[in-house]
């Protein structure tokens, strides 16, 4: 069980929110797009589209959704997340 405010939720309960698939394809959506500020930019960019649309989750629970999501995405589709990557240029 998971304590959410003052009520107490099942894993399960939250997995079906209908809203969790929307906020898994935002997220990967955002990371993909900031993806060349940097992880922590990416990744804060994340969390926030994962709480535009989730906005009850409070900031932990949003970046676990943000991680899942990413973690999706780049096992499962790799090559379409970081597809707008740049590779910074070495130095010599």
């Amino acid at each position: 069980m998971i304590s959410n405010g003052n009520s107490l939720m099942h894993d399960q309960a939250k997995e079906r929110d209908p809203r969790r698939l929307e906020a898994w394809r935002a997220a990967a959506a955002a990371f993909r797009k900031h993806y060349n500020d940097g992880h922590d930019g990416a990744h804060k960019a994340a969390k926030a589209a994962v709480l535009t649309i989730m906005p009850e989750l409070s900031d932990g629970e949003a970046s676990d959704v943000a991680i899942a999501a990413v973690s999706y995405a780049s096992q499962y589709h790799s090559e379409w997340l970081y597809a707008f990557h740049v590779p910074k240029p070495r130095r010599r």
